[in-house]
């Protein structure tokens, strides 16, 4: 049986992590898609002073706040090892893509 998600976002870092939570948040069904933990770099990140709005948090206990905040709103999560292009394409036929410019392929 094939999920169906109206958003699939590549990559589990702050970035990926923060797209979940809006997506999520706009009822879009979500889901993250990462080859590990969901964290990216905060995991290798002892002690971070430079976060808006937190004075120092530890890289792994801010990658949890934000996983459990996106997780709250409905994300879903999954780890998979990343596949060639063309499986990926002929998999996802049928799917819209479009450059960080808006132009498509």
């Amino acid at each position: 049986m094939r999920e169906h998600f109206d958003v699939v976002i590549v990559g589990g870092g702050p970035a990926g992590l923060a797209a979940g939570l809006y997506a999520a948040r706009m009822d879009l069904r979500t889901v993250l898609v990462d080859r590990g933990p969901l964290g990216g770099q905060l995991l290798n990140t002892e002690l971070i002073e430079d976060y808006p709005g937190i004075d120092s948090i530890l890289g792994h206990d801010l990658a949890v706040k934000m996983g459990d905040h996106a997780r709250k709103f409905g994300l879903a999560s999954s780890s998979r090892s990343p596949r060639s292009t063309s499986t990926a394409t002929s998999e996802w036929s049928g799917w819209s893509r479009a450059t960080s410019c808006g132009r498509r392929p």
